[in-house]
């Protein structure tokens, strides 16, 4: 597991690029360590009570817990073709996975961003032992680099 200081040093090599969504990591660290990183008119909120800091104990359970959920909800932006949403929802993984601090970071191919990102998932699902839609032709075909119908003209080979 990453401790809170490999975090905020990720999330501050992160924050810097273009379309970063680097936020995903603050949520694993304490509002104390956070609030630097806050907008200030948030911060506000933060501190006057309107708003509460969700903080999730960066546990094994709590990240897979989070991977898992999130699956279904991903796989569908894929399957719809949602270009940004899927390209987002991949992020959101690659943050959960690096958090985990395991091995299995490096044997996702995460440049493998064919069929938005289908690879990706299938990959996922297979190293943390999430039921991936076998009976959904389309999902198998995208998570193949192949085409998720004859007509589709934004994915495949």
């Amino acid at each position: 597991m990453r401790n809170e200081q490999e975090t905020i040093e990720q999330y501050r090599k992160e924050e810097k690029e273009v379309f970063s969504f680097a936020e995903d990591l603050l949520e694993f660290v304490t509002f104390e360590v956070a609030k630097e990183f806050i907008e200030p008119k948030l911060l506000k909120d933060y501190e006057s009570g309107k708003e509460k800091w969700t903080f999730i104990k960066p546990t094994r359970t709590n990240i897979l817990k989070k991977i898992r959920d999130y699956m279904e909800f991903a796989l569908g932006k894929a399957e719809d073709h949602r270009g940004l949403s899927a390209e987002r929802s991949i992020e959101h993984f690659k943050h959960w996975v690096w958090l985990l601090g395991d091995k299995d970071y490096k044997t996702i191919d995460w440049e493998n961003y064919t069929n938005y990102g289908t690879p990706i998932l299938k990959q996922i699902c297979e190293v943390y032992e999430i039921d991936f839609p076998e009976d959904n032709h389309k999902l198998v075909s995208m998570s193949q680099g192949k085409k998720c119908d004859i007509e589709c003209e934004g994915c495949g080979e």
